[in-house]
């Protein structure tokens, strides 16, 4: 009787927990997750598009201001191109391009003609005026490189690569697709030649006063799209993607490089397909969330492979003709509002109950079976009689 008593109270006190937890602290957690992997989905889209209408209106600023201005206009005779042999109209360009540089995250700018004459403005890695000039239309065509004094004022020039096309490029093949002056072509990720580094590109055609079609483009590193994965807080091991429309890793965080090396295995590269890198929370809740038809805005949940639960949840972002998508994860355990402390405590609760229970149960017990034995005893003697 009395270990019966004892198994019915702690079988009352554990219904009673795994109600409080599948009744409010499991449903408590995933109104965390919710409301804090959606303010940061919604943070880093508010900061992407910044930075996209930001460069935007940049460009519109810039194709303002050429279309009428002298400097990017052609002269009659133009037998090695029209920038090459004028190195005031080269600084004039330096002098008007490099503040928008510097003040934005804006990494270079190409102004090109429609024949694919082409002038690159960026600062070299140590942040001197440097410019790349390339004429492919023209006879005994070649690329130059320019790199000037802080005053402009000096250049020193070199041969460059003989094999360097504007007219294959990506902003500049957008560009020249999209005729409409007021229409904007954002390329895919692609690898800046002149630097080495990925990035994106906008580009814009534009009809300056001589007659003349231009492309005027602006790129963007993701090395600098990665700083909004990597300054969002999401929870403890929340973390942060951008990804493109092909699945191909966009930005780094910080919190996945680390678990990824952690585990022994290779960081994995910008442009890698998201379901080739070596976490097994990305790669699986990804696959899930593509086979569920690729759902936008909600937050769902996977036990993955090592029997951990993650949230993830994706948001795609519209940059005009592109679209890019922002993939947000964090295991189920970062949103958990028990921790150790307070599960020792529910212990201690649950023992105490089951001494006070044992206090009070035993006495009583005892005092039924006394009365139960001599209630036996009675019955003997009455029917010895």
């Amino acid at each position: 009787m009395l270990s019966r008593a004892f198994g019915i109270a702690l079988c009352a006190l554990l219904l009673f927990g795994l109600g409080i937890h599948l009744l409010l602290i499991r449903p408590t957690m995933e109104r965390m997750a919710n409301a804090q992997m959606q303010q940061a989905s919604s943070e880093m889209e508010t900061s992407i598009l910044q930075l996209a209408h930001g460069t935007e209106t940049i460009l519109h600023t810039i194709r303002g201001v050429l279309e009428h201005n002298i400097m990017v206009q052609s002269t009659q005779d133009e037998s090695v191109g029209p920038w090459l042999e004028q190195p005031r109209r080269i600084a004039a360009l330096n002098s008007f391009f490099l503040p928008f540089i510097d003040n934005n995250r804006i990494s270079s700018i190409h102004l090109a003609r429609q024949d694919g004459t082409e002038i690159l403005v960026q600062r070299d890695e140590i942040g001197r005026p440097f410019n790349r000039i390339s004429h492919p239309g023209a006879k005994d065509s070649e690329v130059v490189y320019l790199q000037w004094d802080q005053a402009l004022s000096v250049p020193t020039r070199t041969q460059g690569n003989m094999n360097y096309d504007t007219r294959n490029r990506p902003w500049f093949l957008g560009g020249l697709e999209n005729a409409d002056q007021h229409r904007l072509y954002w390329t895919e990720p692609y690898t800046f030649l002149a630097t080495g580094d990925p990035g994106i590109t906008v580009s814009q055609q534009f009809r300056a006063n001589d007659g003349q079609n231009y492309i005027i483009a602006l790129d963007i590193r993701l090395r600098d799209l990665s700083n909004f994965t990597n300054q969002l807080h999401i929870s403890q091991r929340g973390f942060a993607l951008l990804l493109d429309d092909q699945m191909r890793m966009l930005t780094r965080p910080q919190k996945l490089l680390t678990r990824i090396m952690q585990n022994g295995q290779p960081a994995p590269s910008l442009f890698e397909p998201i379901l080739d890198i070596a976490d097994s929370a990305v790669t699986e809740t990804t696959r899930a969330w593509a086979a569920e038809g690729k759902p936008e805005r909600t937050i769902h949940t996977l036990r993955i492979r090592d029997g951990n639960e993650w949230f993830y949840q994706f948001r795609p972002i519209q940059l005009r003709n592109k679209t890019v998508w922002i993939g947000i994860y964090a295991p189920r355990t970062d949103f958990s509002i028990l921790g150790m402390k307070e599960w020792m405590e529910f212990l201690a609760l649950l023992l105490t109950t089951l001494l006070l229970a044992a206090l009070l149960v035993v006495p009583a017990s005892r005092r039924i079976a006394s009365q139960l034995r001599a209630l036996v005893r009675e019955s003997h003697r009455i029917g010895n009689m």
